[in-house]
């Protein structure tokens, strides 16, 4: 019960009395967000109410002064794959959803979950927003969910379970892969690696149980929030992630719309570019944990120049595919790729100076 108490304090209603405001209006409201995964994962609540979703609700209820405010229960109020639908139903007014889940639904966005395309987190969750509108937002994707931002996480790892580390392709042939779906698991289909995709909250079961070799993009965090770090021996850095796991934050369109005016622009003065750029709780968190994962004897070892060439070499296919796909729906697909890399590259020099 105190953990349920803690959240609540720190997500829902009473988040006005932390931040010392009092409602406004009597149009305040308290909405439901369902998120995914643990509530302890950095992208929730963190260790200490200092996650980017729990910190990014105390901003919105600063920011409208108390008038919206956001109820999160411990755990999801749909399966991973269905909390999109469940937002749109009005099962939820709001949600957090993997984007891995939207392949077919919003296909622009997966630029941002191409293979070697990570830089740091917050600066990554910044180029997609700012891509996302340049390029795509006059489009038909979204259009059944009000989108509130995005954020990002850091930059997949290639992990073994075996005693022998994952250095070159041809050990990931030998071996069976779990992986995140969408891009992620094409990666390995593109190497000939027998791979079993799934979300990454049923990632337990398959490593306790011995269904697999390895695992692909999850982070060092990752093998304490899921519990899998007792069976990981060691994980393979490859510059610019293997995988990069970005999620979308959305709103029911009849949540959205009972919302004032001035409270809809207080929302997104605290979500859009500002939500993303939370990403850098997961990037200092990111740095912790690689230090703990390696403190507690596992190994964390850097790609060869080798591996990461034939990486290279296997995975263009992809960030060709998927400016075929957006070129198809009427987009500048090469545009968006080369405003995407700019911009990131250009915040991480940006953030890194300060």
């Amino acid at each position: 019960m105190r953990l349920k108490s803690k959240i609540f304090l720190a997500a829902g209603v009473s988040a006005v009395a932390l931040t010392g405001l009092g409602t406004s209006s009597a149009q305040a409201k308290e909405m439901i967000f369902s998120i995914i995964g643990s509530p302890k994962h950095i992208s929730n609540f963190g260790s200490n109410d200092n996650g980017i979703l729990a910190t990014w609700s105390k901003n919105v209820a600063k920011e409208t002064k108390g008038d919206l405010t956001f109820k999160i229960p411990l755990t999801p109020l749909a399966p991973p794959p269905r909390l999109y639908d469940a937002t749109k139903s009005g099962i939820t007014d709001a949600a957090v959803q993997f984007n891995g889940f939207l392949t077919k639904r919003v296909p622009s966005i997966q630029i941002s979950m191409l293979p070697l395309m990570f830089t740091r987190t917050d600066a990554h969750g910044v180029a997609l927003w700012r891509t996302y509108n340049k390029f795509f937002a006059k489009g038909p994707e979204f259009k059944d969910v009000q989108l509130l931002g995005f954020f990002s996480a850091g930059g997949g790892l290639l992990c073994s379970l075996k005693d022998q580390p994952i250095d070159s392709v041809k050990t990931l042939q030998g071996m069976k892969m779990w992986s995140l779906p969408g891009f992620a698991a094409k990666g390995m289909a593109a190497l000939n690696v027998n791979v079993t995709p799934g979300p990454a909250v049923r990632i337990f079961p398959i490593v306790s149980k011995g269904v697999v070799d390895g695992f692909n993009a999850l982070v060092a965090g990752d093998t304490y929030s899921f519990n899998i770090i007792r069976y990981t021996k060691s994980c393979t850095m490859v510059p610019g992630g293997t995988f990069t796991p970005t999620f979308s934050v959305v709103m029911n369109k009849k949540a959205w719309s009972g919302l004032s005016a001035a409270t809809k622009t207080s929302l997104m003065k605290a979500s859009g570019e500002n939500l993303a750029r939370l990403g850098k709780i997961g990037h200092d968190d990111g740095i912790k944990q690689e230090k703990r994962f390696v403190a507690d004897g596992k190994k964390l070892l850097p790609a060869s120049p080798q591996f990461e060439a034939a990486l290279r070499k296997a995975w263009q296919p992809l960030h060709e595919e998927w400016i075929a796909s957006v070129n198809k729906m009427g987009f500048d697909g090469k545009g968006a790729y080369e405003f995407f890399k700019s911009e990131s590259a250009k915040l991480v020099k940006e953030m890194s100076a300060k």
